[in-house]
């Protein structure tokens, strides 16, 4: 039994990034700041829990926003001097809930930290084991980033056998899994991935795609037209980028194509970069535009749990493919959180999911 911490070190919003973040701490403008808190008693509903992975999600960076309008991310909201939030797999220590046993391990929204005190409601996941899957697929395949990528093309687009898709960010977290979904599963016509520089073109092709054009590359537009084949055009665009990728996706998508808007990473830490000048082409071209929010289909997420689970099992799908940082021997390692994070802006981030590991138990 692990014993209980007489202190946590956790890291809180120091100042909302007005541009790229500050992972520098000491700054007057540093976005974090490390604060080092004695574990107080828990309330009622409360959780201490000792955060084992932390997910590193692009839309992070959205919840550390000076203002947030209405909207998916206004509850995720983080404010100055309030403990950074992620999704986590962790191990209860001390519970006041009794839904919730010491000694189990959770999925759950938790604090960038080596320990964070939360409220039982912010489980998502207390059977971990049951489905005989890596840990680490709690906050990658079978969490929100692979459920994303099940509603993403089984319901927000209901692509078939005949579709010709192109992922956009296909290297990513969500990314991968929909390549892996629409070749291996579906096996979908045509799949093609979109992704920065060789070695995650190359990664993205060993999952099943056809081809992978580099964004980078100046030459992209006539390269996409190519691997697109005859039409040049296809039916479906998956968009986790925005800007001027999708600038160019308006016209390479088919007239009464679907364009998914899953996210705009180009946009997060320069909203100028996500614009895009050619709107008007969503008339012309009579495209449908489909956004979406996991919490639109979150009452399917069993359903869904299963089905990839059952895809890992026949090789449809690998949970393993991901980017792991293992900080367990570093004892700088809640210093180091943030760094990590920020590598999904700098273009420093591998294949798959990009995962923080801070203990084994």
């Amino acid at each position: 039994m692990s014993s209980i911490p007489s202190y946590m070190t956790t890291i809180y919003l120091n100042r909302s990034p007005e541009g790229e973040v500050k992972t520098d701490f000491g700054l007057p403008d540093s976005t974090f700041k490390v604060i080092k808190e004695t574990v107080r008693e828990l309330k009622d509903g409360e959780l201490l829990v000792k955060n084992l992975y932390l997910a590193n999600d692009a839309d992070q960076r959205i919840y550390i926003r000076k203002d947030i309008s209405t909207g998916a991310f206004e509850e995720d909201h983080v404010k100055e001097n309030h403990p950074m939030i992620c999704h986590a797999v962790a191990k209860v220590l001390k519970s006041k809930d009794s839904k919730v046993k010491v000694g189990e391990l959770i999925a759950c929204t938790s604090h960038w930290g080596d320990y964070a005190i939360i409220p039982g409601k912010n489980v998502e996941t207390g059977v971990i084991g049951a489905l005989g899957l890596p840990i680490t697929s709690y906050v990658d395949t079978i969490g929100g980033t692979g459920l994303y990528a099940y509603f993403s093309i089984f319901n927000a687009f209901k692509l078939k056998k005949e579709h010709v898709l192109v992922v956009g960010g296909a290297a990513g977290a969500t990314g991968s899994i929909i390549v892996q979904l629409a070749k291996n599963v579906i096996g979908a016509k045509k799949v093609i991935g979109i992704a920065g520089g060789k070695s995650k073109c190359d990664f993205v092709k060993s999952l099943g795609a056809d081809a992978c054009i580099d964004y980078k590359d100046p030459n992209f537009a006539e390269k996409m037209k190519r691997a697109l084949g005859r039409d040049g055009e296809c039916d479906v665009y998956f968009d986790g980028i925005g800007g001027k990728i999708l600038e160019e996706m308006f016209l390479l998508t088919k007239k009464n194509g679907t364009i998914i808007a899953g996210g705009s990473v180009s946009g997060y830490n320069d909203a100028d970069k996500a614009k895009i000048n050619n709107w008007d082409l969503i008339t012309s071209r009579s495209l449908h535009i489909r956004g979406f929010v996991l919490d639109d289909y979150i009452k399917g997420a069993v359903k869904a749990v299963l089905w990839i689970s059952w895809w890992v099992k026949r090789g449809k799908i690998n949970p393993k493919l991901i980017d792991l940082v293992d900080l367990t021997r570093d004892n700088q390692a809640i210093e180091r959180i943030p760094a990590i994070w920020n590598r999904l802006f700098t273009g420093q981030k591998k294949g798959g999911k990009l995962i923080t590991k801070l203990a084994d138990s």
